[in-house]
């Protein structure tokens, strides 16, 4: 059994949008909180290095709304307690004023 308290990683930030991750057996785990005006396209795209978001994304949304855009102009928008996958080529942002936080799971 492993157990780590999120609030004790300090978030790796780029821009608007803040990271928290911790690896625990085989599986990593991370919240990610997008601020009132956070855009991928904007805060993480030059680092990352591509025209859009290249990852796949498993999750559940703790708070406030997440719109998507797929590269083929599909959009949806993510609220609480939704549960989502989204594939590569995307962008995303925070719709509204409060931040849209999520936690997603991925396998190492």
């Amino acid at each position: 059994m492993e157990k780590v308290n999120i609030e004790a990683v300090t978030p790796e930030e780029r821009g608007k949008i803040a990271k928290q991750t911790v690896s625990l057996e085989n599986v990593t785990i991370s919240r990610i909180t997008a601020s009132p005006g956070a855009r991928w396209s904007i805060d993480v795209k030059p680092y990352a290095g591509t025209n859009s978001c290249e990852l796949w994304h498993t999750g559940i949304m703790v708070s406030g709304v997440l719109a998507v855009r797929m590269d083929d102009g599909k959009e949806q928008h993510l609220g609480k307690n939704d549960v989502f996958v989204v594939p590569p080529g995307h962008d995303a942002w925070c719709v509204g004023e409060e931040a849209a936080v999520f936690v997603e799971f991925s396998k190492r």
